[in-house]
């Protein structure tokens, strides 16, 4: 019995061995490594490779796992970032930790001042043989959608040094609230009495907002400027000469209200309102008082010693002056010698330098910080980040690839805007909150 069940034994073998030789003939070479494969006999490899990871990106600042799938991973296998091939300093890896061939979990901290951009992630097998997976990995910008109050669309319009943010989240146009964001919360803060809308241009590092509303008077809107504090509420300031219309565009640390009345440029202090003249559009306004703004000849400057005054751009004076902070350092945008673009402009001392990407594209510079950094929108529609060196960090991710624009910035490295996200009602603004620093 014995030598008949090891004849068989040995038949069997033999017919399943023709079997497979067979099937690896008829289903081509592709099927005959799946078959090896199912057997245990497997195929040999030059080395490791990489085919995707888990997450696939993270934000600057934190130490995370992430998964790495591929093949021909050991117990011996190690895991880096790099940048075009070459490991990068900033995203370093704590440990690998082998799981089976095909999956390894790489603990990694990426530094907050690591490149945005898209990583290859290299695994070098104990043997070391390495493997690469081009750009398996991106590292972004900390971006944080911050809501709305219950109307799809939202915009953050300002922030100051303690993270407050304030912004609109509206419904039309002209039907919405105002909204205060801090400590994670958004808050509804309403508008003025007998208000359809109410907008909060700007945000002082008292807390103190200033804004304008809106309401139809006989048919036609008209706007408000008011202040608002969270002890006083909403205040509207005075209007102009017998005016009924006044715009708020900016308040500094002092209480220092600017905007716009009866078609006069004009600040508000302490409640009483002041001309600055007939010329000027003001847009912001720093510590000193020193406002930024458009005259009828092109980008201006006020001070109080000097009133209004042209600030060279890129083509001569053409263009808006958009911020400026309190070393009087000016941003905003100017037409480019010879073409039909518009490009971001910084002004340091009296000579503008270019910011923006010419040959087609268009750039603004909205607000600069007190260390120099540059919140506007680059080429393409994309919110951007100029430092102080001119060198630009696109705001959005390749992935995501959001277009928007950045309308703040603090002295702490956040910015705050709006991206542009696929909604019901076609492209929708969301109020977003990004931490560069």
């Amino acid at each position: 019995m014995l030598q008949r069940f090891r004849l068989s034994a040995t038949r069997a073998v033999s017919a399943l061995i023709v079997v497979l030789a067979a099937a690896c003939t008829d289903r081509g070479p592709t099927e005959t490594l799946d078959l090896q494969s199912r057997f245990g006999k497997g195929t040999t490899t030059s080395g490791p490779s990489v085919n995707s990871t888990s997450p696939n990106t993270s934000p600057r600042g934190t130490t995370l796992d992430v998964h790495i799938y591929g093949s021909g991973f050991d117990a011996g296998s190690k895991a880096q970032w790099a940048l075009k091939g070459v490991p990068s300093p900033k995203v370093t890896t704590n440990s690998t930790r082998f799981v089976s061939s095909r999956e390894l979990v790489a603990n990694i901290t990426i530094a907050g001042d690591a490149d945005p951009a898209l990583y290859d992630v290299i695994v070098t097998a104990a043997s070391g043989k390495p493997g690469i997976g081009t750009e398996s990995f991106e590292v972004t910008i900390e971006m944080t959608d911050l809501g709305n109050l219950g109307y799809a669309a939202s915009e953050a319009l300002a922030v100051n040094d303690a993270g407050q943010i304030v912004g609109i989240s509206n419904k039309t146009q002209s039907t919405g609230s105002s909204f205060l964001w801090e400590n994670g919360v958004m808050t509804d803060i309403g508008k003025p009495a007998g208000f359809s809308s109410s907008r909060p241009e700007d945000i002082n590092n008292l807390g103190q907002v200033a804004g304008y509303a809106m309401v139809q008077v006989n048919g036609a809107w008209t706007s408000r400027a008011f202040s608002w504090t969270k002890n006083g509420g909403y205040q509207l300031l005075p209007a102009f000469n017998g005016s009924t219309t006044s715009k708020v565009t900016a308040i500094n640390d002092n209480g220092t209200i600017v905007g716009n009345s009866g078609g006069h440029a004009v600040a508000w202090i302490n409640g009483s309102i002041v001309d600055l003249g007939a010329d000027g559009v003001p847009y912001d306004v720093n510590a000193n008082g020193d406002i930024a703004g458009d005259c009828a000849q092109g980008a201006c400057r006020w001070t109080a010693s000097t009133g209004w005054q042209l600030v060279q751009t890129m083509s001569g004076t053409q263009g808006e002056a958009l911020g400026i902070n309190n070393d009087g350092h000016v941003v905003g945008w100017g037409p480019v010698n010879g073409s039909t673009n518009y490009s971001a402009f910084v002004n340091r001392g009296g000579t503008p330098a270019n910011l923006g990407i010419t040959g087609g594209e268009n750039s603004v510079g909205r607000k600069i910080s007190i260390h120099g950094q540059i919140a506007g929108r680059g080429a393409n529609g994309k919110p951007v980040l100029w430092y102080s060196d001119g060198s630009i960090v696109v705001l959005s991710a390749p992935r995501t690839n959001y277009s928007g624009e950045a309308l703040d910035i603090n002295a702490n490295g956040w910015i705050v805007g709006y991206v542009n996200v696929a909604g019901k009602r076609g492209s929708e603004k969301h109020a977003v909150r990004w931490r560069v620093f």
